[in-house]
């Protein structure tokens, strides 16, 4: 269970560092104020990042932003970061700019559409099902005909 907190804590957790070295996260109610940023230099921190954002947005320091920078299979950054906003307000802001500049890079940045999660059953080869709970007959995947 401790691997799935792990892996989803970027974009549904706000984590602050408060006095006395304690951490408290908020928990973002709206996963739906989410934006990819394309051709951020992959030399910028998540830190340096963060801040042109809310200089470009012109929002508080303490206002909510949480990115994530997209990596490949070998570990390498890409380009493209995710970009929460906490605030539906900051996020309409930054989807009606369109671009904004990130150092000396201005950075396309629009609404991001998740993918759909698909299941088709490799049994009867319909959706919305898997095989291991299929009742109907099978099907061939060439011509849905029985065989």
């Amino acid at each position: 269970a401790e691997k799935v907190v792990k892996a989803w804590k970027p974009a549904c957790f706000s984590m602050d560092e408060g006095k006395e070295n304690k951490t408290s996260a908020t928990l973002l109610k709206n996963k739906n104020h989410r934006c990819i940023m394309t051709d951020v230099d992959t030399d910028y921190s998540d830190d340096f990042i963060i801040t042109e954002l809310k200089r470009e947005l012109s929002l508080e320091e303490h206002e909510n932003i949480i990115i994530r920078r997209f990596i490949n299979k070998a570990g390498r950054k890409l380009f493209t970061v995710m970009v929460t906003f906490h605030n539906s307000n900051h996020y309409q802001t930054a989807l009606s700019k369109e671009q904004i500049l990130i150092g000396r890079t201005f950075c396309p940045i629009k609404k991001y559409v998740p993918k759909p999660n698909v299941i088709q059953c490799y049994n009867c080869y319909q959706f919305d099902h898997q095989a291991d709970w299929c009742t109907r007959k099978r099907a061939c995947p060439f011509c849905a005909q029985e065989h």
